[in-house]
């Protein structure tokens, strides 16, 4: 927030932001409407609201059963053999793969990686941050959610992405061409910002 008010002291401020940006933009929205400030509007690009659409531990183990017990044999002995092999090899790999994710995690940021490698590894460290955050407060100014054609994370998320438990202001909703990604990508990304401008000719 500092960064913010360094560039534009006070308000009104017009806050948005993308996928795991958009959750950053609405605590932003938060703390300086709790400081006083005005927001007069929060755009959420294709992110639907925290814990929305939350993986539970039990939803994991089917998965992890399923995966383990695909193509098994039908025998008993057979299957339990084969299942058991999979079960071993499996807790190998997690361990590290844990392992592994704790230490990179923990080094974001501080050493750079080559190519995508950086990428991905700020994508699972948002992710984790997104999976964590919890809000302290809601939002009590007006919200216009943009949801592409195909939104992340799979299934069918709420009419309004969520939002109506973090927001107590009113909340619109508006389509935008192309996926997740190719919605900020040309020839989409034009749509969209036309459509955005359209949404902003009030605050201009």
């Amino acid at each position: 927030m500092r960064s913010i008010r360094a560039v534009h002291p006070h308000g009104p401020f017009l806050l948005g932001g993308y996928s795991y940006g958009a959750t950053v933009a609405f605590e932003m929205a938060c703390l300086l409407e709790a400081a006083g400030e005005r927001v007069p509007l929060l755009v959420i690009l294709d992110a639907t609201a925290p814990g929305t659409r939350k993986v539970t531990r039990a939803m994991r183990l089917q998965w992890r059963g399923a995966a383990l017990t695909a193509g098994a044999p039908s025998g008993a002995l057979q299957r339990g053999t084969t299942v058991g092999l999979r079960t071993a090899r499996f807790a190998v790999q997690s361990a590290g793969a844990h392992a592994e994710r704790r230490v990179s995690l923990t080094g974001a940021g501080l050493f750079p990686r080559r190519g995508l490698d950086q990428y991905e590894l700020f994508l699972r460290l948002n992710g984790r941050m997104a999976r964590e955050y919890r809000p302290a407060r809601q939002f009590s100014g007006p919200v216009l959610v943009v949801k592409s054609e195909a939104p992340p994370g799979g299934g069918t998320p709420p009419e309004d992405f969520g939002w109506s438990t973090c927001v107590t202001g009113p909340i619109s909703m508006t389509d935008a061409p192309g996926d997740h990604l190719a919605m900020i990508r040309k020839p989409a990304v034009t749509t969209l910002a036309e459509r955005l401008a359209a949404e902003l000719t009030d605050f201009s």
